[in-house]
């Protein structure tokens, strides 16, 4: 498990109220001036001038010639293009109260959950529960009790739940029908955004992730989403108005809240929720204690593919088929008689399988981004493959990269009226 996750990597943005800083990114390829031009997108992303700071990245990507470059610009444009949609659909919440708090432990000022629940690397464990949802390396897993000693293996949730980043604080709310999670690596306009997925009873699992929106999710990092069980507020967690080292603690009215259209000029006042509720006393912030993390003995997992990317001294042959899902892999060589593994150079996980003309097509990895087939696609090269290229899958079928990148950035946002219910 992660040691320290609330202190993370990929920190997009620190606000102090209405006046907002952003830090200049530098890439080692750009000139002074286009170091400038991305500074200047970053804030206006940060300001919700999110047309500003597209017409510049696009400038940027049209120019760029390193790779690495470009894949940087185009996932900042895809933060401001999916900003932009979802002020689209913004939803009005009435601020009931709010607490600024030390962002390393700041779960434990949700007063409204179990006492003595919560671990320090972020994970709630409440007494007596049957079933645990945890974040594990990054990913939200789950495990069952099984009898008096023994709880069942940890298991990732739902393949889309899984990002090349982070997955953290899962929460379920009080009905058990819905669960969400924070996470940076799920396309939303901030660094860390909130998702819900909603249990499908007829399928028996969780649905599709999909962003719960404007103001909740921000240009900021925004975190552990939760419902009182009463069902009367929403508490959630964000440091979109103080330095990184805090978070600021919101406590909204729930609502069925029918979301409309807001101008850019109004992200900002909305983001804060300045407004104050006739009832704003009634609600009472304490700080709870910390538990010792619980010692649970986990059955054996059952054998599993290993898909990590790796090169070692013996190649790794799967058997099975591609996982489902957009999934980049990359193509070695072809050949009309099946290779032997010391032809493999040490390259794992490696697939094979018969194309149309008969020869062997040789692929490496199942990666499920761009990014991380990009940062592997050098390693494959040097390893002894300069021919080496990548190819995309998206369940078992064939496209285009570009396509795939397509498919991968797509917003998950509600296109009519966005409903946070029970």
């Amino acid at each position: 498990m992660h040691s320290n996750l609330l202190m993370k990597k990929h920190i997009k943005a620190t606000f102090t109220f209405r006046v907002l800083a952003a830090a200049i990114v530098f890439l080692p390829h750009l000139a002074a001036g286009q170091s400038v031009s991305l500074n200047s997108a970053q804030q206006y992303h940060n300001n919700y001038q999110f047309d500003k700071a597209i017409a510049i990245y696009e400038k940027l990507l049209s120019s760029a010639t390193d790779q690495a470059e470009k894949d940087s610009i185009f996932e900042k444009l895809l933060l401001s293009q999916n900003g932009q949609s979802m002020l689209q659909f913004a939803a009005s919440p009435a601020l009931i109260a709010k607490k600024t708090v030390p962002r390393k432990d700041f779960f434990l000022w949700y007063s409204h959950l179990a006492d003595r629940s919560w671990t320090s690397d972020g994970n709630y464990y409440p007494e007596g529960a049957s079933k645990y949802y945890i974040s594990k390396d990054g990913d939200i897993c789950e495990t069952s009790r099984i009898d008096s000693v023994l709880w069942s293996a940890p298991t990732v949730v739902s393949r889309e739940m899984v990002s090349a980043k982070s997955e953290i604080f899962p929460m379920l709310s009080p009905d058990g029908k819905e669960l969400y999670i924070s996470s940076d690596g799920l396309f939303g306009m901030g660094g860390y955004d909130l998702y819900v997925s909603r249990y499908d009873e007829s399928a028996q699992q969780w649905g599709p992730l999909q962003n719960i929106g404007f103001p909740f999710s921000s240009v900021a990092d925004d975190l552990l989403y939760t419902q009182s069980a009463d069902g009367r507020y929403i508490v959630f967690a964000s440091n979109r108005e103080c330095d990184a080292s805090s978070v600021v603690i919101y406590v909204v009215k729930y609502d069925n809240y029918l979301c409309r259209m807001i101008p850019q000029s109004e992200a900002m006042a909305l983001s804060l929720m300045s407004q104050k509720a006739p009832d704003s006393g009634n609600w009472q912030f304490a700080k709870h204690s910390l538990r010792s993390a619980p010692q649970l003995t986990f059955e054996e997992p059952e054998g599993q593919e290993d898909y990590t990317f790796k090169i070692g001294k013996e190649a790794t042959l799967i058997e099975s088929d591609i996982p489902d899902g957009i999934i980049y892999q990359i193509q070695i060589f072809a050949s009309a008689y099946k290779a032997k593994n010391s032809a493999l150079k040490g390259l794992s996980p490696v697939f094979v399988k018969k194309g149309s003309t008969g020869k062997y097509i040789y692929t490496v990895g199942a990666f499920r981004t761009y990014a991380e087939a990009s940062a592997a696609l050098p390693k494959v090269k040097r390893a002894g493959f300069p021919g080496a290229y990548m190819v995309a899958f998206d369940n078992g079928k064939s496209l285009s990269v570009s396509k795939a990148r397509q498919k991968e950035s797509q917003i998950r946002v509600v296109t009519e009226e966005v409903r946070i219910v029970r």
